[in-house]
């Protein structure tokens, strides 16, 4: 097997491990850092780092409108907090897919209530967040205000059309 086709093999069978593999048992620890709407890192009582995404909800990217808000807020609800991070699963990134908690109250349902995520119906299968979501909508909070939203995976798809576009514009 030719070596480029070997490496490609090593790393998908890497990402496969890492992506579905079952995740680690509930854990507490202080909140260190957000890197945005709906991702985190927390050092546990055990000194063991975890990076986070919040579980059935996408947050705006820091480039898109409302993207900084969301990450403002998250930081507001968690940073240098202790939290209870209840895993669910693990992305292909090998990150912790999970709801967090902090003082009784929800994070991921939280950043939806305000406004500033999206339920992320892709992985939100049990509708956890649609109450939420459809009363922020209703009282137009956060990003409901604006006349026509873009949800983050649009956004995300539209930025990787004009980057492909702007490569090829190059040749």
């Amino acid at each position: 097997m030719p070596r480029p086709a070997l490496l490609a093999v090593a790393l998908a069978v890497a990402l496969a491990g890492q992506a579905g593999a079952a995740p680690p048992p509930p854990a507490s620890g202080k909140v260190v850092s957000v890197h945005d709407g709906d991702t985190l890192t927390v050092r546990t009582d055990g000194g063991e780092t975890l990076k986070v995404r919040l579980h059935g909800i996408d947050a705006p990217e820091l480039g898109q409108a409302w993207g900084r808000r969301s990450r403002e807020s998250l930081a507001e609800l968690a940073q240098g907090k202790v939290v209870e991070v209840l895993p669910v699963d693990r992305d292909r990134y090998g990150r912790i897919v999970a709801r967090v908690r902090a003082g009784g109250e929800e994070l991921n349902r939280e950043q939806v209530a305000r406004g500033l995520a999206w339920r992320y119906e892709r992985y939100d299968r049990g509708n956890d967040y649609g109450p939420a979501q459809e009363a922020a909508r209703g009282r137009r909070s956060g990003l409901w205000g604006d006349p026509a939203p873009v949800a983050p995976w649009e956004w995300r798809a539209g930025e990787a059309a004009r980057r492909k576009a702007k490569a090829a514009a190059r040749r």
